[in-house]
């Protein structure tokens, strides 16, 4: 029984057809111009959510030297790559509280955060999380990693 199994073909569960312009996955077909413009999308889509993210204020841009290198034998905890670039410490949050409708002074001159407000930017950000982590697998390069989200939201809790 087993050298039958063995032996056994599988079938595809991905063909092309002739002409390489369609794709056929577990028999449902989609041409690969749907496949760009999909990705073309997500990418725009993804770019106007870091505008709002960002509440379309412009960032200091980060001084990266050009021979940067990872220690990837560095263990300690939430040490990374940016650890050793100049950038300017919380620009996001900086730029965000700049807006009355995002943050306001309550009676004591604390800088508070409007609840529907950072509700509504927590469920923008989660978004443009989730369009990236599908654009890092459909785009061309190293297969994205589970690490990459997981990272995000360890330097989050700082």
């Amino acid at each position: 029984m087993t050298t039958v199994a063995i032996r056994t073909p599988i079938p595809p569960s991905m063909t092309w057809d002739y002409n390489m312009e369609n794709l056929s996955y577990r028999g449902r077909i989609m041409a690969i111009r749907a496949i760009r413009k999909g990705t073309r999308r997500a990418l725009d889509d993804c770019e106007a959510l870091m505008k709002e993210v960002i509440a379309n204020k412009e960032l200091p841009q980060p001084n990266v030297p050009d021979n940067m290198c990872e220690d990837m034998k560095d263990r300690t905890y939430g040490k990374g790559w940016v650890d050793d670039v100049d950038v300017e410490p919380h620009a996001v949050l900086k730029r965000l509280c700049e807006d009355p409708n995002f943050c306001y002074r309550d009676h004591d001159q604390k800088t508070r955060i409007r609840q529907d407000a950072g509700m509504e930017w927590l469920l923008k950000t989660r978004r443009l999380v989730v369009l990236l982590g599908c654009l890092i697998h459909v785009c061309g390069g190293q297969p994205g990693r589970a690490t990459e989200v997981v990272d995000v939201m360890f330097r989050n809790k700082g």
